[in-house]
């Protein structure tokens, strides 16, 4: 099996320091900046956390899972076919496995946790909470019933 064996490793080396290596900076820089936007625009509709939700809350799973996908999918599938194209140029062979985990690894993760942290920074901002959707809520202990009906 290739996968996290010694010629794994020894590929990766070579994919690191080889040509087009600078896209293990740049494909995660753009996979944060997607994830920014996300959880700017998550916050700003009052959804939790996107890795929250999606553990959290399995009614949601799907609804953010396309959401993510559509936030970064095709960067994703970039990232795996320029890993291909850099495999078959360093290797003389491409191996889709490691290529699939070059890509989740360099947009993926960097997108998920990106999207996550600014969501949670970005709702405690009082200037967001105000732009935030559906009806304000009431504070606790005060439902706005006073018991005359």
């Amino acid at each position: 099996m290739y996968f996290f064996s010694p010629q794994f490793w020894a590929d990766m080396g070579l994919r690191l320091t080889g040509p087009a290596s600078f896209r293990f900076i740049l494909q995660p820089i753009l996979a944060v900046l997607y994830g920014v936007r996300d959880g700017v625009n998550d916050a700003k509709r009052g959804q939790p956390p996107y890795v929250f939700d999606i553990v959290m809350v399995p009614a949601d799973r799907k609804r953010q899972a396309a959401s993510g996908w559509a936030g970064i999918g095709k960067a994703v599938i970039f990232a795996t076919v320029f890993d291909a194209v850099i495999q078959y140029m360093i290797l003389g062979m491409i191996y889709p496995g490691a290529a699939i985990i070059v890509g989740v690894v360099c947009m993926a993760i960097p997108y998920v946790l990106a999207r996550g942290i600014t969501n949670r920074l970005v709702s405690r901002m009082p200037s967001i909470r105000a732009t935030r959707q559906g009806p304000p809520l009431a504070p606790s202990g005060d439902d706005g019933d006073d018991g005359s009906a």
